[in-house]
């Protein structure tokens, strides 16, 4: 075998996988097709972020009034703003690969498919061999009848991190957290932004206090966005450069940008013709030691079910190294924290009141 373990996938759950079983002295090789870091480095969470805290600025400037500091209105140099987000990205991207580098990983940047028996092709034409194959191949925003991301004005997360221009008028499909992240964003910049969440409140399937999410919802809707809960987007029509974004209760909602933030989806096709086992939703299931159904491939992250965060991806990765070097760490899946930066911020841990009650805990 050329590898102790072959990772495919260089996000969150590969590369820090790929970092540990290399301080463990496992002879690791990581394959990424694009950069290191994955959506949550690249497309995702750190360009999210540096954008909520840039745009932070205009909500600080727009409130020291209240102090007697008066500012003028600010003026954004949209080129700029994008340009310093990029150069933070691609700082931490060269941090990882030198991480990578120091600690004995072998990175090849090529696209990969495991074939079972060790064995990984290349799209270079070469062919590895691993003792372990380990998946980490992350997931993918979700379309919806109606909206395709084939049309321009039909924007991802990730175009929305990565606008030619600021909206005037913003339509956010779906009010989980990426669709009132950027919402936030959006509207600290200008745009007018309208949430439609199908769901009966937002940020739904997340434990979480109704009363933490009644001030987040508060929060945008003072800062001037309109929260359409129970509503369902169902198509949208053109009126010159502006889509016009219609419901099945019969409203109509005028944008230049209609950004579908529904969910995400593991990216597992291709997987069963290899045995994988998944669930009706495209999951890998995997055993309490993050194994497959085929012996010898292991699954990380966005891939398995639960909740798509980078630092569970991680956690899973860590597990995995310590397994391989036959040591224990062991994972509490309802321990684990998360964080949305709306503004008001909401972060959590552990169980929420409501969950607590239900399993029988006594609420002091």
């Amino acid at each position: 075998m050329d590898y102790e373990a072959i990772i495919i996938g260089g996000g969150p759950g590969g590369y820090v996988a790929a970092i540990r079983m290399g301080q463990l002295g496992l002879k690791t090789a990581l394959v990424e097709k694009e950069r290191v870091g994955g959506v949550c480095l690249n497309r995702g969470c750190i360009p999210t972020k540096a954008l909520y805290a840039a745009t932070g600025l205009i909500e600080r400037a727009g409130k020291a009034g209240d102090f007697g500091i008066d500012f003028p209105q600010p003026k954004i140099d949209l080129p700029r703003l994008i340009a310093w987000k990029d150069g933070i990205v691609a700082r931490l991207v060269t941090g990882v690969e030198k991480l990578l580098a120091a600690n004995g990983v072998t990175l090849i940047k090529a696209e990969a498919e495991p074939l079972g028996s060790g064995k990984v092709s290349l799209s270079s034409g070469d062919e590895i061999t691993g003792e372990r194959i380990v998946l980490a191949l992350g997931s993918a925003p979700v379309e919806i009848p109606g909206f395709s991301f084939s049309d321009p004005i039909v924007w991802s997360s990730t175009d929305a991190l990565n606008p030619d221009s600021i909206p005037e008028q913003l339509v956010v499909i779906g009010g989980g957290v990426i669709g009132l992240e950027l919402a936030t964003i959006y509207s600290r910049l200008g745009t007018a932004v309208t949430v439609l969440e199908l769901m009966d409140e937002i940020l739904p399937g997340l434990d979480i206090d109704r009363r933490a999410i009644a001030r987040v919802k508060a929060g945008l809707k003072a800062a001037g966005s309109d929260i359409r809960t129970g509503t369902a987007a169902a198509g949208y029509e053109k009126d010159g450069e502006v889509a016009v974004v219609k419901t099945k209760e019969g409203e109509r909602f005028r944008a230049d940008r209609i950004l579908l933030a529904v969910g995400r989806r593991p990216n597992s096709a291709g997987l069963a013709e290899l045995g994988i086992e998944l669930d009706r939703r495209g999951f890998v299931m995997v055993d309490e030691n993050l194994a497959t159904s085929v012996p010898g491939i292991y699954a990380i992250g966005d891939l398995t079910p639960g909740p798509m965060l980078a630092h569970k991806a991680s956690a899973e990765g860590v597990k995995l190294a310590a397994r391989f070097a036959k040591e224990d760490y062991p994972l509490d899946y309802d321990k684990i924290p998360q964080a949305i930066f709306t503004s008001p911020e909401l972060a959590s841990v552990g169980l929420s009141e409501k969950r607590a009650k239900e399993e029988g805990y006594e609420i002091l």
